[in-house]
């Protein structure tokens, strides 16, 4: 039965995946903006640009080469207390968003803890706009972050960081709580009778 609903939560999880139409690097779909975060309408960030806005935020951007071998994207160590955090960040192959992504975990499969699974879920709804996939191909779960690429500053590139940094951190949170919850229930409880 835990292996049949686990199978049915990554289901639903790769169904975010087609709804959003996102695959880190391939899509353009679903605008989002974070309510109250700074909007962006004009001008296009080059992935040059990029990478000098990265490095002026105090990042050490380590270039991300595409097939042709130039640079898509950049990846970057977000520190935030005791956490730290990989993103990459990249612009879409048509220049129109900004994805902020990063795996969150790998070897997703049926035996993973549904309650994990349900966690996830859950928090999918409370990080919007970024949100929570899941690759069957590669079984992972990857939290990605869409800014669009519009007159893009350093302050915008900001909060959209500091945003997909906090959803990791709650996601990757839940995911342990939900993990730990039936061990702590177990060493609570008496041995049952065999």
């Amino acid at each position: 039965m835990k292996t049949l609903m686990t199978a049915a939560i990554l289901s639903a999880l790769t169904m975010s995946t087609i709804a959003f139409g996102h695959e880190p690097g391939k899509s353009d779909t679903n605008p989002t903006t974070k309510t109250g975060a700074p909007k962006a309408t004009g001008k296009t960030v080059t992935v040059e640009e990029l990478g000098d806005m990265l490095h002026g935020l105090g990042y050490e951007p380590k270039p991300v080469m595409n097939k042709e071998g130039k640079t898509s994207g950049y990846e970057i160590v977000i520190r935030s207390a005791s956490w730290s955090i990989y993103a990459l960040v990249d612009i879409s192959p048509s220049g129109k968003n900004i994805w902020i992504s990063w795996t969150l975990k790998t070897g997703i499969d049926e035996s993973a803890p549904p309650a994990a699974v349900l966690a996830v879920l859950e928090q999918n709804h409370k990080i919007f706009p970024a949100y929570i996939t899941y690759f069957p191909k590669t079984k992972s779960l990857w939290l990605a972050y869409r800014l669009l690429n519009r007159d893009v500053t350093s302050a915008v590139l900001r909060v959209a960081i500091d945003d997909y940094a906090e959803a990791v951190k709650a996601t990757l949170t839940a995911w342990d709580k939900a993990v730990a919850a039936p061990k702590e229930k177990r060493e609570g409880q008496p041995e049952q009778p065999q």
